[in-house]
């Protein structure tokens, strides 16, 4: 199995997928059709997916709220 079987669910946390983004989706068609991987992405500004945004602002959140418990109140 690899990477273009992920979405049909390989390597998935309930062997499903319910979404793949667009750009995911046109970088695994490539894939399939041939398409050497560091070649199979988009090139231009319109073909950047939001996912990694996505998955990064948790993070941000979550540095942001572990700095607020951690610094001392001022009543």
């Amino acid at each position: 199995m690899s990477l273009l079987h992920w979405g049909e669910g390989y390597w998935t946390p309930h062997g499903r997928v319910f979404f793949i983004g667009i750009a995911t989706f046109q970088a695994i068609h490539r894939l399939t059709h041939g398409i050497q991987p560091d070649l199979a992405g988009g090139f231009d500004d319109w073909s950047n997916g939001n996912g990694s945004l996505i998955r990064t602002t948790l993070v941000a959140l979550v540095a942001k709220v572990k700095s607020r418990s951690s610094t001392p109140s001022t009543v």
